[in-house]
């Protein structure tokens, strides 16, 4: 009661208005407005989404949480209530129609408890007890060698996350914040939603940035028909640039009068442009749009910077990054 009282009041001093976050979040994603980002089946975080963030430790997470329930005393209180929790967790996160296995991941933590009580209950039930005590100095953890190979199977697709995949979308922010103040002026990301780490990594304020955005549809608007701004722009991504940039570009790279929709109020669609000093995109862009290439020319820009990145789900993602500059004068 004291959280959800301190919680109530800085979310109001905040916004200015009576505000209770958890409920607004319950309250949207409850409704239609979730399903706009798709939709799953009742199952999918039993089915698809705990085998994705257990991988190979998901059958000791589940034997672990059975062992849990007969742990003795104080121990085991708290693992029951542990356990509980992840049942809450996944109960609620299933009523939503729209499901992504990340929305689950804070209950990897727990989970990886009860697969460590199962590894190492197993580990002491596979021992003879003459034999295993001669050897017990020779191991390190109360693990067999059998099951420490199949944790650690999921080791290279671990590394490939971590070192390679989506590298570009990374790269690039390293590549801008690299540029001098004078050269830097505004960048612009014609890219899906999301694709990059902001300023998170660029680290410069003074630099107007603005990038495509995926408002949903907050205001009532049909599901079935509403077109965000993202999708308006890669249904037609030469008639979006047209339409919504000047005729030139102005060299002193003035801020965008409205380059994505006001968070919030996605009933606003009149986006208008000013060409940024750098735009940076991804390859599929020119790939399945040639004529994205012969405009830029014609408005000065040129490429200035490239990298490939990893295997990606989304094609729109693909083809790696590349930054293009305005270096026309005349």
């Amino acid at each position: 009661t004291l959280f959800a009282a301190v919680q109530y009041s800085l979310d109001t001093a905040y916004y200015g208005k009576p505000t209770f976050t958890p409920l607004n979040f319950l309250r949207v994603n409850l409704s239609s407005v979730s399903s706009f980002y798709g939709t799953n089946q009742w199952h999918y975080y039993i089915t698809q989404a705990l085998p994705i963030i257990c991988t190979t430790s998901l059958p000791f997470a589940i034997h672990g949480a059975w062992l849990a329930k007969m742990l003795p005393g104080e121990i085991g209180r708290a693992s029951r209530t542990l356990f509980g929790l992840c049942r809450w967790v996944v109960a609620v996160y299933s009523l939503t129609s729209h499901k992504e296995w990340r929305f689950i991941h804070p209950v990897l933590p727990i989970l990886h408890l009860f697969a460590a009580l199962s590894l190492a209950s197993l580990f002491a039930k596979g021992r003879t007890a003459e034999k295993d005590k001669e050897k017990a100095d020779r191991y390190t953890l109360p693990v067999r060698w059998s099951h420490l190979i199949l944790v650690l199977s999921t080791l290279p697709a671990s590394l490939y996350v971590i070192f390679f995949h989506s590298r570009a979308q990374i790269a690039v922010m390293h590549h801008l914040r690299s540029l001098p103040a004078s050269e830097l002026r505004s960048v612009g990301f014609l890219m899906p939603c999301h694709s990059t780490p902001w300023q998170a990594y660029l680290h410069r304020p003074e630099v107007e940035m603005w990038v495509i955005g995926c408002e949903p549809p907050l205001r009532g608007q049909d599901i079935s028909t509403y077109q965000h701004q993202e999708r308006v722009f890669f249904n037609d991504p030469i008639t979006y640039i047209q339409s919504r940039f000047p005729s030139r570009v102005n060299e002193d790279f003035p801020p965008s009068p409205l380059p994505s929709s006001p968070p919030g109020n996605s009933s606003v669609t009149e986006w208008a442009h000013n060409w940024p000093s750098h735009l940076a995109f991804f390859g599929h862009l020119t790939e399945a749009y040639p004529d994205v290439i012969q405009l830029l020319q014609s408005k000065g820009y040129r490429e200035s910077w490239k990298t490939n990145n990893g295997w990606e789900e989304d094609e729109r993602r693909r083809g790696g990054v590349q930054v293009w500059s305005y270096r026309n004068s005349s």
